[in-house]
């Protein structure tokens, strides 16, 4: 099996339920705005585990410009995501994530989904060997956003 056609059958296996997993990230989201937080909710167009042999090892997160810019500004605020949250589960053979990152002292959280195929999990481990798991938050034009998790293992698949 080729690895596009690979990633294909990832990509259709986690569509079936995607719309289930935003639901749930706007639900958690709420929950914070309805709690005073402000919230930057993303909605990628794209995601990826990238092999630890890539020069940007980790989820790279594809995300509309408006919603780029909205994470830019809150960013230059000072905002700084000293803590997080990682939901997950295996649904259709395929890890789902819902990634909460928070600043408590402006009480500011940023939300976004992603999934990958449990075999690409190497990468997680590779990050486990530094004590670092990155995720890429980025634009269409390569532009991006680097956001460091200090405990790889909680992006690792469930029940590991």
């Amino acid at each position: 099996m080729n690895e596009e056609y690979a990633r294909t059958q990832v990509v259709e296996a986690a569509m079936v339920n995607w719309e289930t997993i935003l639901e749930e990230m706007e639900g958690m989201a709420e929950e914070y705005d309805t709690a005073g937080w402000e919230t930057v909710v993303l909605h990628p167009g794209d995601i990826q585990m990238v092999s630890s042999e890539s020069v940007k090892p980790g989820l790279d997160v594809l995300i509309p410009d408006d919603e780029y810019r909205e994470l830019e500004t809150v960013l230059e605020s000072d905002v700084s995501f000293d803590s997080y949250e990682v939901h997950k589960d295996l649904l259709e053979g395929v890890v789902h994530l819902i990634v909460v990152m928070e600043d408590d002292t402006t009480q500011t959280g940023l939300f976004y989904p992603a999934y990958y195929d449990p075999k690409d999990a190497s990468t997680i481990d590779d990050a486990s060997q530094d004590g670092r798991f990155r995720t890429y938050l980025r634009r269409l034009d390569g532009e991006y956003v680097e956001l460091t998790h200090h405990e790889p293992e909680l992006f690792a698949p469930p029940n590991e």
